[in-house]
């Protein structure tokens, strides 16, 4: 799998972004607000990009975002709150990867008005979020604290 790609760099972009915001999204509606307060509750994927991490991502097909800041002091039930608040991200990668196969087999099977030339991109660019949500989605329910 080549990293360098237009597809894989929008896919990660994509994957990242709403997996960061997921986690922020959660914090939110269960009390904490340090992600909006951070600017960091938003889907401007420049909110989340960390440099080593997107670097390694584009050279290795591996890397990371800036973890976005939750407070548990402020939820109700702060050991629930922070396992809801966790799991968001996973959640969000798996269902971005149901909706990719969803929208690949509606787009797929539509005749495009512009030939075959976006087709390659299409199915490349669903191959790899597929890979890049599922991947994302197992790496962060192992238990490992930081993840």
């Amino acid at each position: 799998m080549e990293f360098l790609t237009p597809s894989f760099v929008l896919a990660m972009l994509l994957a990242l972004t709403v997996h960061e915001y997921a986690h922020g999204f959660a914090a939110s509606l269960l009390g904490d607000n340090t992600a909006r307060h951070a600017g960091r509750l938003t889907l401007n994927p420049l909110a989340h990009l960390d440099l080593l991490g997107t670097l390694m991502f584009l050279t290795v097909g591996f890397g990371w975002a800036k973890p976005v800041p939750i407070d548990p002091r402020a939820f109700r039930n702060e050991k629930r709150d922070t396992t809801i608040t966790a799991l968001a991200g996973p959640l969000s990668n798996f269902l971005l990867a149901v909706a990719v196969v969803l929208l690949a087999k509606f787009v797929l099977i539509l005749p495009l008005t512009s030939g075959e030339v976006a087709r390659p991109f299409l199915v490349t660019f669903f191959q790899d979020s597929l890979f890049l949500n599922l991947g994302l989605r197992a790496l962060n329910l192992l238990p490992i604290a930081p993840l």
